[in-house]
Formats: structure tokens, sequence, C-alpha cells
């Protein structure tokens, strides 16, 4: 079942409202579709995020089948995952019965990219917008199966990785010698090391902003020196510097 009716309309509206499409990335660029997993779409909170609540509720037949406040909530494991992020509230849009027939809108009180860039490991940041389709670290994420973490891991993090092992990633952990050293690499979100893919953007509204807003967005990539925990070697810390 489609989770639009009009994929040109709903791509004109991620153009208008800047939104950006995050989870369902993965399975894009990996050529594969979990039917469990339904589709997040982060957009920043205020008057944009509400027209698109409206676009999803008038146009498109969905209901609110959800609400968290992650202030109000942060033990709701529905939206566990996203309390990382510097979000307002995730609703889940919903018209049937199954996972896969839901949308969760993640609010965010920054711009968009710099709450996916706060995720907790490095397979999900992937990144769909209206005309464009990015990895941001591919070679991992594609070719090696390997994910890298971004946070201290608590028991909710080790659940979500153990989700993604079963999916065939697996947990990178470096040897002695790269655990010890530390390595820093100034990136942006389309520099040589991300998988840009294009789309056909025929009979959609243009975007408002050059896509050059959005991939200038610049990041400091760094491992960590001293781990803290022994068992997981391969923390990578990213530090949001901002547009260039």
């Amino acid at each position: 079942m489609a989770l639009v009716a009009s994929i040109n309309g709903q791509r004109t509206l991620l153009d208008f409202l800047d939104k950006r499409e995050s989870h369902f990335a993965l399975q894009f660029f990996d050529r594969v579709s979990w039917p469990e997993s339904d589709l997040d779409v982060f957009v920043q909170n205020g008057s944009s995020a509400d027209a698109f609540s409206r676009y999803l509720i008038d146009l498109e037949g969905y209901r609110v089948f959800k609400t968290s406040h992650d202030r109000l909530a942060p033990q709701d494991q529905v939206h566990r995952e996203y309390v990382l992020a510097d979000i307002a509230k995730v609703h889940t849009y919903s018209r049937g019965d199954a996972k896969a027939d839901r949308i969760q809108v993640i609010y965010t009180t920054q711009l968009p990219i710099q709450s996916i860039m706060d995720f907790y490991m490095t397979a999900v940041l992937n990144i769909i917008t209206w005309n464009k389709a990015y990895s941001i670290f591919p070679r991992e994420t594609f070719i090696d199966y390997e994910m890298l973490l971004l946070v201290w891991p608590d028991d909710w993090i080790k659940s979500l990785l153990t989700r993604y092992e079963e999916r065939g990633w697996r947990l990178k952990i470096l040897g002695e010698e790269e655990a010890e050293a530390t390595t820093y690499d100034l990136r942006s979100i389309a520099d040589d090391h991300t998988w840009k893919m294009a789309f056909d953007t025929t009979d959609i509204r243009q975007a408002p902003l050059p896509d050059h807003t959005f991939e200038t967005f610049t990041f400091v990539s760094s491992r960590m020196a001293e781990p803290r925990i022994a068992e997981h070697k391969s923390i990578y810390d990213l530090v949001s510097i901002g547009f260039q």
C-alpha cells in the first residue's frame, strides 16, 4: 500500500516546508523494504509543520494515531528513539492497521538536519529531501555493513542496535591502537564522502532556496580517544558547525 496518493505532491511539500526523511532512506539506498518499518519525516516545529499535518489529514486521509511530547514523556518507548534529537514532539499518523501504513512526523526545535545529525549511530544518517537522497557514511553503511556509535549506549540504544544487527549490520569494534588514536575530519553534507542521488523533478515545484543552503551544512567527525565503555571502542563524535 502506498503511503501517499501523490508522491509528487508529497515531494513538493517536502520542498516547500523543508522536510527531511531519514530511516526510510536507509532502505532506499540498500534496496530493501522492511514490512514492519514506517516512514519518518523531520520538520521544524511551527506554521509549516502545521501545514504538513493538514496535508496528511485533509488530502491523504490520515488521522493522528499517537502523540508524544519529548519533554513530558521521556519514557514513551514508542518515541524513545528520538529523545536523542532536539525535538518538541512526535506525531504518528495512521490510515490502516499495519505499521507500514503509518507516518511518524518528528517536530524539531531546530533545523531538521541538526536534529538528524544528533542520531545515535552512523547507519541511520541517510536523508531524502524533495529532490535528492544523501548517505553521509556510505562506505561504512552499505559496503562494510558496519555501524559506528555516536552516543554512549544505554539499554534502549543497545536494543536498537540489536534490531539493525538482525537486519545485517554489525557494530564496528576498533582495535586497541585505533581506539587510542583520535582523528578529526571536517565534512559537509554533500562532500565527496557522501553518496548523492538526484531525482527527476518534473512537475514538482522548485525549491525556494538552492540546494547548497542545505548541502553546505558542516560538521566535524572525530573518534574519541578514551572510550568510557570497554566493549564499545568505536564511539564517534559529530559536532555540528553550521552552514558555510
